[in-house]
């Protein structure tokens, strides 16, 4: 049977190659970057959130509501 972190690589190393074959990459150096789950702005549309949490996304994607353009 085959871990779940052997999985995960396998995963990593596909998405690497295809990116190698479709993206110009300086000195073939990827940089990966952690994003905290209180700034992805996708949630908004995949996830019912708290009200408070729902507008600071919105705010963040520069949507505004239709009373506030008058």
């Amino acid at each position: 049977m085959v871990s779940l972190i052997e999985l995960h690589l396998q995963a990593m190393k596909r998405v690497l190659r295809y990116l190698k074959g479709t993206v110009d990459l300086e000195d073939g150096i990827v940089e990966l970057k952690h994003c905290i789950i209180q700034d992805k702005v996708v949630d908004i549309m995949t996830k019912s959130l708290k009200l408070d949490v729902f507008l600071k996304l919105r705010d963040s994607m520069g949507v505004c509501a239709v009373s506030r353009l008058n």
